[in-house]
């Protein structure tokens, strides 16, 4: 039996330190804490990073880029709807909508947790920072709080996707190279979650999706 699933390994780099913020913790010198989970692996707790923040991020990303791949009625619709993309029928075969989804409409791409690819020191550290009013430019009362931060390196995940035609292979491929230099995560203001690689392992789909973002920014030039 052919297998309908195809399988892409993800290694992405960081160019410092991540912060992916958790909700419940237990520990009075931390106001801002990371996201931990068991790792079988190391034997203790390590980062990670949820897959919905992984598929959010490359939503975001994805729709940012649209208009830079594709120039059609079905591509302004989209652009012109809200963040949230309310109603989507009317554009449910689109590319962004058939990877992503949206509301009734079941996406084709699958995401896996990103954990860390090695654990070589101890990575997670303390650092303290300053709450700062942007709008008057002064520092807020009890502006001090102290968060955490994970120095990690290179992070893995997968994403599996179904039946892909090649504007979703175009659209995926963009996105991928797209997600270097992008930051995840919080304290983006300073560094962190700045990715600097994006390592795509399967090396059949890296090929043919690199042919088909050829041929649709092709056909976008000859219009």
């Amino acid at each position: 039996m052919t297998n309908i699933m195809t399988k892409i390994p993800i290694t992405i780099q960081f160019h410092h330190s991540l912060h992916i913020g958790s909700t419940t913790h237990n520990r009075e010198d931390i106001d801002i804490p990371i996201i931990k989970k068991p790792s079988p692996k190391y034997g203790k707790k390590t980062p990670y990073i949820p897959a919905n923040a992984i598929k959010g991020h490359m939503r975001n990303l994805a729709f940012n880029i649209l208009h830079h791949l594709f120039q059609d009625q079905e591509t302004q619709k989209i652009q012109q709807k809200s963040s949230h993309m309310d109603d989507m029928n009317d554009v449910a075969t689109h590319p962004f909508v058939s990877l992503f989804g949206a509301p009734n409409i079941p996406g084709k791409l699958r995401f896996t947790d990103a954990n860390v690819k090695n654990l070589n020191k101890e990575h997670v550290r303390i650092k303290t920072g300053i709450n700062i009013d942007r709008t008057l430019q002064i520092t807020k009362p009890q502006a001090l709080f102290n968060y955490e931060i994970a120095d990690i390196g290179k992070m893995e995940f997968e994403i599996e996707t179904i039946f892909l035609n090649e504007k979703e292979k175009a659209l995926l491929f963009g996105l991928l190279n797209a997600m270097k230099n992008s930051t995840l995560g919080g304290k983006g203001t300073i560094g962190a979650g700045c990715i600097i690689d994006v390592d795509i392992k399967n090396q059949d789909f890296k090929k043919q999706a690199k042919q088909c973002l050829e041929k649709v920014l092709k056909q976008k030039e000859s219009k």
